[in-house]
């Protein structure tokens, strides 16, 4: 009997499920025996539906780069857009995104405005470009400018949401263009 079939038979007789099993890979595949790069912010990795964290940028991961760790367990994305052609940029799809998502056993969500006015300072905004400047001299393209927006938490009506403009750290209401989009994400 070959390893595979062995494995499957184990894991078969555990009475693992799909889930249990990809935990426990992603577990034991987190740990790099190589140096991490220094990051002004910690760099964020995406498995499947889950994100973790290292303090740094390891770059046997690089593909697995999703962004960076901002104060109070809020996510940036590293750069604008959906991860894929069936994402969508509305309020709505982003809500549903982040409520699919995982960091640390919690579940996401979209952050409130007043927590993104106290987490988006100038400091962070510096940390933030410098982040994305050595993401993008490893070869991960990474957008340093800012000046986009992302959803917040608030819906005031069905087509209508606040966003969070970072380019001024203003809160905003009503509609926006998709393609100035960045994924902000609570934990």
């Amino acid at each position: 009997m070959d390893k595979l079939k062995k494995l499957d038979a184990f894991v078969s007789e555990l009475g693992l499920s799909q889930k249990e099993l990809e935990n426990w890979v992603i577990s034991r595949t987190k740990v790099s025996h190589k140096p991490l790069i220094p990051t002004a912010l910690p760099i964020v990795y995406k498995r499947l539906q889950e994100f973790y964290v290292l303090s740094g940028l390891d770059m046997t991961r690089k593909e697995d780069v999703w962004g960076w760790l901002l104060p109070s367990n809020i996510v940036m994305k590293k750069a604008k857009g959906a991860d894929s052609e069936e994402d969508t940029m509305s309020w709505h799809g982003v809500k549903n995104y982040a409520e699919s998502h995982i960091l640390n056993g919690k579940i996401g969500h979209l952050p409130y405005s007043d927590k993104l006015l106290k987490t988006w300072s100038p400091e962070i905004v510096i940390k933030a470009r410098s982040t994305a400047a050595i993401l993008n001299e490893s070869g991960i393209m990474a957008e340093d400018e800012n000046l986009n927006a992302c959803w917040c938490a608030e819906e005031k009506m069905s087509n209508c949401a606040h966003t969070f403009m970072l380019y001024n750290s203003k809160t905003s209401f009503g509609n926006k263009r998709f393609d100035m989009d960045r994924i902000v994400l609570q934990f």
